[in-house]
């Protein structure tokens, strides 16, 4: 819940094909990385640039492309190997 009662946002998911070279650019514009993870070879494997605006705080999360296969099976319908929404 936002302020106010409010619902909102927490953050918006983003495929990477560079996480580090990404955050760089977001934290040229101002953002600060709240977390931050390494996978194998010590390469950025996931970021979360904050926006410091004090009106938004957007957050966004960049994912490394080399996870989307796995996450995507994470992801899958129950027993089907499939995305929920590709059967309807």
């Amino acid at each position: 819940m936002g302020t106010g009662g409010r619902r909102r946002i927490h953050h918006v998911g983003r495929w990477s094909d560079d996480v580090a070279a990404d955050s760089a650019v977001l934290a040229a514009h101002g953002c600060v990385t709240e977390a931050s993870r390494t996978g194998s070879g010590r390469a950025p494997y996931l970021s979360f640039p904050r926006s410091t605006c004090s009106t938004t705080g957007f957050r966004l999360e960049l994912v490394s492309r080399a996870a989307e296969p796995g996450l995507m099976r994470c992801w899958a319908a129950p027993g089907t190997g499939r995305r929920q929404e590709e059967g309807r």
